[in-house]
């Protein structure tokens, strides 16, 4: 049986049943919400949303994933998988469910002021580029020098963290995107391929 929970100090609290499903709950906002996803064999069934002891499942996101959920309640995330099994990243806002980008992407997170950060993948590349989406603008943040590029998280201050190829294909490491320019935060002296 899925069960998701979340910890709020000191106690781990159940946040809702879903049958034979299960569930992941990705981020919380200031207020406690959480948003995440249920699943069955791999295949996302509907995201769900937490707040004030009740679980619902906004409807324009059944299918959907969500990973974000900022202060005003705004999610974003991934739109249902496509038949090639591509998501397209969305912003859910007052009921209104908004595509940000109709190639293969996911938004992965979002600040107070609706800026939204996550990856898209170049349709002639084929190559994923950390974006950062906000009124209606997508900007491409590059990469630390390799072909791909993935902005995972954005603060209040508009500081991004994702992590990128450093070289070719075959080396990740995270990055701190801030005031226009991203800088390799190293390792921990190992490396990751990709």
């Amino acid at each position: 049986m899925g069960v998701g929970y979340y910890l709020c100090s000191p106690t781990l609290t159940k946040i809702g049943e879903f049958g034979d499903a299960y569930s992941e709950a990705t981020t919380i906002n200031d207020s406690g919400q959480v948003v995440g996803f249920v699943y069955t064999d791999h295949i996302i069934k509907s995201s769900f949303f937490y707040s004030n002891g009740t679980v619902t499942n906004p409807g324009a996101l059944s299918g959907d994933q969500a990973n974000g959920i900022n202060s005003s309640g705004q999610i974003v995330g991934g739109t249902s998988y496509n038949n090639m099994g591509a998501q397209n990243a969305f912003l859910y806002s007052d009921g209104d469910m908004k595509i940000l980008s109709n190639n293969c992407s996911r938004a992965n997170g979002i600040n107070s002021s609706g800026q939204v950060v996550g990856y898209n993948i170049d349709s002639s590349s084929r190559e994923a580029y950390a974006f950062l989406y906000f009124r209606g603008k997508m900007s491409n943040l590059g990469t630390l020098g390799g072909t791909s590029s993935y902005a995972m998280a954005i603060n209040n201050s508009g500081q991004i963290a994702g992590f990128s190829l450093v070289t070719g294909d075959s080396e990740e490491n995270a990055f701190l995107y801030s005031n226009g320019k991203m800088t390799d935060l190293g390792t921990l002296g190992g490396k990751r391929s990709h």
